[in-house]
């Protein structure tokens, strides 16, 4: 039984240029940023902020 689905989806996955993966990948952010807090985002915000400084001043000297 297993098998037969195994075969079906890597089959449909080569029709579709094995975009199935990346269908699940998007689901499964999605579904994390919907259930994400703002104030989670403020801080993921703050350190891609700090992040970015830290990149420019290090390449940009």
């Amino acid at each position: 039984m297993w098998n037969k689905i195994y075969k079906k989806v890597r089959i449909l996955n080569k029709k579709l240029n094995y975009s199935i993966g990346y269908i699940i990948i998007s689901l499964g952010i999605f579904i994390i940023v919907l259930y994400i807090p703002s104030w989670l985002w403020m801080i993921l915000l703050g350190f891609a902020v700090i992040m970015i400084g830290y990149f420019i001043n290090a390449y940009f000297k």
